[in-house]
């Protein structure tokens, strides 16, 4: 039903980014919903056997696809549709890979009994998928529509750099995550920690994302893209800080693995309408900036939101989800306050200054978090915890 929709629409979705050379750009990519949809049954019981390494092969098996077949039919003189194969063709090989231990379809074991079982939690699974594809896009749309093509090109380059790894890398975690989760959810201590080491986890590998990627964005963007691109900049550096809320976005894993479904959904359909009111009062004004500022701001209340929810319904204490994220954002402050002092002393604009800044912060960073001395440092979460203090109880 989706993609005869995306067929039958995509006339009207072309008009409505003012190009009608999406028209059949769109009608071709409508394949890649039922194929994306065959991967569905064999991922999630892959995820429930703990089977990680099937699912692996199959994801690097896919992207080693759509990297040779996207560059290469570029090469060859394609174009764009040298990405639109790319992008359908990545679905087929991966569900070639993932349907190796199942060699047909369980249609024979169909039955609605089993559909009206499933509703009552799937039902909230799905719409809160659908809600936050609707976010992943709603911005695009809102610049394409109101700012221009140029404006769009500038601002998905931003997000894909700023947004996109801290996405996948979160996106990982959560799908070894959520399996675990739920096969311990009747035991809440367990549960809590599991979550925390996540968060521990998560906020290492986004703390350098968030910091790094705003120190390094215009010279990063010269050096690889052109002085073309610059405009990019600004909106790369408010981007880059929403890996942050891309860590805490995992915390709704514990609230769907605890039965709670509805709230994940919730808050997803939260964080999109304060993303619309906030992008109409003020984005699109501002241009692609304003437009990643209500990004921001609109990630920064859902994350708010979730942490009060997991402290009510789900026993995990602000504080604890404090001390656990603090390590890494002491670590990633502290080097990137190296970087700067590295930029400052080195020569302006130069290839080697980019390269120095971005040497330097990654070596204090993994050096503080290998060496550990702000794992233990509770005086620094003490100092965290006390400056949220005030702030939580006006909340």
């Amino acid at each position: 039903m989706l993609a005869a929709s995306m067929w039958a629409g995509a006339g009207v979705l072309a008009h409505v980014v003012h190009d009608s050379r999406a028209t059949p750009v769109l009608q071709a990519l409508a394949v890649v919903i039922p194929a994306n949809t065959l991967l569905l049954v064999p991922r999630i019981m892959l995820a429930r056997r703990l089977d990680f390494r099937r699912v692996a092969v199959s994801d690097l098996g896919s992207e080693v696809a759509f990297t040779v077949v996207a560059i290469g039919m570029a090469l060859i003189g394609f174009g764009h549709w040298s990405l639109v194969c790319a992008i359908v063709g990545r679905p087929v090989v991966r569900g070639a890979l993932l349907w190796g231990p199942w060699r047909s379809l369980p249609m024979r074991r169909f039955g609605w009994r089993h559909c009206r079982e499933v509703l009552s939690f799937g039902s909230f699974v799905m719409a809160h998928q659908m809600t936050t594809v609707f976010l992943a896009n709603v911005d695009n749309i809102v610049v394409g529509r109101f700012l221009g093509s140029a404006a769009l090109g500038q601002y998905t380059l931003a997000f894909q750099l700023g947004v996109v790894p801290g996405q996948r890398l979160c996106e990982v975690l959560g799908r070894v995550a959520f399996p675990s989760f739920a096969a311990v959810q009747n035991e809440r201590k367990r549960l809590c920690r599991g979550f925390l080491r996540m968060m521990r986890v998560s906020f290492l590998l986004a703390a350098p994302l968030a910091f790094f990627i705003p120190l390094t964005a215009r010279p990063l963007i010269q050096a690889m893209y052109g002085s073309q691109w610059l405009p990019a900049a600004a909106a790369l550096q408010i981007l880059a800080a929403t890996a942050f809320f891309c860590a805490i976005d995992n915390a709704g894993l514990v609230l769907t693995a605890a039965g709670r479904p509805g709230w994940e959904f919730a808050l997803a359909a939260f964080r999109a309408g304060a993303f619309l009111v906030i992008v109409a009062a003020y984005g699109v004004a501002h241009g692609i900036v304003g437009v990643a500022a209500s990004l921001f701001l609109a990630g920064a209340f859902a994350a708010f939101a979730k942490v009060v929810l997991l402290d009510t319904l789900v026993g995990i204490a602000w504080h604890d989800l404090l001390r656990a994220v603090a390590p890494a954002v002491c670590a990633a402050t502290i080097a990137t306050m190296t970087g700067l002092v590295v930029a400052r002393l080195s020569a302006p604009h130069g290839a080697w200054t980019l390269a120095y800044t971005i040497a330097s912060v990654g070596l204090v960073y993994v050096a503080m978090v290998a060496r550990g001395s702000f794992v233990s440092s509770s005086s620094i979460a003490r100092l965290l915890e006390g400056a949220a203090r005030p702030m939580w109880r006006a909340s």
